[in-house]
């Protein structure tokens, strides 16, 4: 464990992961603070009025938005070559 209580990571020379977080939601900030308290640099965290541009160059993306905007991301997201993580919320009502 590190001295923040998260695992270490295997190789601890590796280098930070640059990424990318789109949806400035609970879950798309709760991640990219995650990312950062494990010593991750997260280059873009992009909200629904943002471009994707600023993912490029990215190691790896994750996508946190409606359905209706989600597959547009994602093709995107992957032909810049990031690897991806991806949470798409369909038919979920609230109560």
């Amino acid at each position: 464990m590190s001295a923040e209580g998260a695992p270490a990571r295997a190789g601890s020379d590796a280098s930070p992961l640059r990424a990318a977080v789109v949806g400035r939601g609970r879950m798309g900030r709760a991640v990219a603070a995650a990312l950062e308290r494990r010593g991750h640099r997260v280059i873009a965290l992009l909200g629904r009025e943002d471009g994707l541009d600023a993912a490029a160059g990215a190691d790896v993306a994750f996508e946190f938005t409606v359905a209706t905007s989600a597959p547009d991301h994602v093709g995107w997201l992957l032909g810049m070559g990031a690897l991806l993580a991806a949470a798409i919320w369909i038919g979920v009502k609230s109560r």
